[in-house]
């Protein structure tokens, strides 16, 4: 097994001169250290407080990432009930399902896609659990990992990108579950995915939360936007989108995240507030955890032992 975790990337990066969310151009860097120490540099936003990789990989470079690498590089090549294991999947599918019935009729919803959806977890639940279903379509980059959700039995339908996937006509629910982040054009990703929604059709997004960062490990290069509740929500709101409910929670096995649901609405719709000053704040102290930690990180001695768990294939999850 190659130790593609602990290896450079070469990657193609691009400057980003205007905000992604806010389109200002006025950024503060907070951070030069990641996992893997690769030296990505996160900037803030002053304008909106959005937090952001730059520069970052270009859109060339990370499709080729997540088709042929990204897997490889943070958990392992080919999905196993042994990974599912480990990771939790099933069970922090279980916890989103949960959250969502909570909040939205899900019988009243036909149509189910999931992007990003990796193992499947999360549309096999789906899948198995609302009756009135009728479609439930898995969009992930990686071809092994379809393969394992669709022997699995999760999908009806499975795609490596969401432009394969149809409008419907039915009340439709999209989900992004730890997705978002990984996009590097949020705002122009999310206006393909209102293509593929009518008005009063849901987006389920979880997201991890830049508040909540206490560990160089939650930095990485797959990671080129970070989120807090308030970011989140105008991103939305740009795209076309009304918060029906959003917060922070602390899921299974993966560190505090945001999420929220949202509804498409042809409607003009009044942008969240943004508390610049303390989203700003928040950020830095998040970040000063990173670079704080990274030192003792990189040691040989953390190395050799990241090194070790890799061959015995329990990597970092």
């Amino acid at each position: 097994m190659k130790f593609l975790r602990y290896k450079k990337l070469n990657m193609d990066m691009e400057p980003i001169k205007e905000c992604p969310i806010c389109g200002e151009s006025h950024f503060e860097s907070i951070s030069r250290s990641d996992k893997f120490d690769h030296g990505i540099e996160n900037v803030i936003c002053k304008n909106c407080s959005f937090v952001f990789m730059n520069p970052a990989p270009t859109k060339e470079s990370l499709d080729d990432f997540y088709k042929n690498r990204y897997w490889e590089f943070y958990f392992s090549p080919e999905p196993s009930d042994k990974m599912l294991s480990v990771t939790k999947n099933p069970e922090r599918a279980e916890y989103h399902f949960r959250y969502l019935k909570d909040k939205i009729n899900l019988n009243d919803v036909c149509s189910f896609v999931d992007v990003g959806g990796g193992d499947g977890s999360f549309i096999k639940t789906l899948h198995n659990q609302v009756s009135n279903g009728e479609e439930f379509i898995l969009v992930e980059p990686s071809d092994s990992y379809r393969k394992f959700a669709v022997e699995n039995n999760s999908c009806t339908f499975d795609c490596a990108d969401i432009s394969k996937v149809s409008k419907s006509s039915n009340l439709r629910l999209i989900s992004m579950i730890h997705c978002l982040e990984h996009i590097s054009n949020p705002l122009e990703f999310l206006s393909e995915i209102s293509d593929l929604m009518n008005e009063g059709d849901y987006l389920f997004i979880d997201v991890p939360d830049v508040f909540e960062y206490w560990h160089v490990s939650e930095v990485h290069v797959a990671h080129t936007n970070h989120f807090n509740t308030e970011t989140l929500s105008l991103l939305l709101n740009k795209s076309g989108f009304d918060v029906v409910d959003v917060g922070s929670h602390s899921p299974i096995r993966h560190p505090k995240s945001v999420r929220g649901i949202f509804r498409k609405t042809n409607e003009t719709i009044s942008e969240t507030s943004i508390d610049l000053e303390h989203n700003i704040l928040k950020s830095k102290i998040s970040f000063d955890n990173v670079n704080e930690t990274a030192k003792e990180w990189h040691s040989t001695k953390n190395m050799l032992k990241l090194k070790i768990l890799s061959i015995l294939n329990i990597g970092q999850y």
